[in-house]
């Protein structure tokens, strides 16, 4: 599999629909949500998953020299 565009991140999320609400308001709180994919029904368990592209914001330069 070959790596995406810098700071884009494939997620899966699963669980009741009402929690991934939420785990999605999360995420687009600090990133942005590009795509997004579902509600498909689990295979196996109950709930739906979802499927998000997301991209991430640069992290901030860290260690010795840095100023924050």
């Amino acid at each position: 599999m070959t790596p995406g565009p810098p700071g884009r991140v494939g997620v899966r999320l699963s669980g009741d629909p009402a929690g991934i609400e939420a785990a999605e308001a999360v995420l687009a709180a600090g990133s942005e949500i590009l795509a997004r994919s579902g509600p498909h029904p689990n295979r196996r368990d109950p709930g739906v998953r979802v499927y998000l592209t997301i991209r991430v914001p640069p992290a901030a330069p860290s260690g010795p020299g840095c100023r924050s």
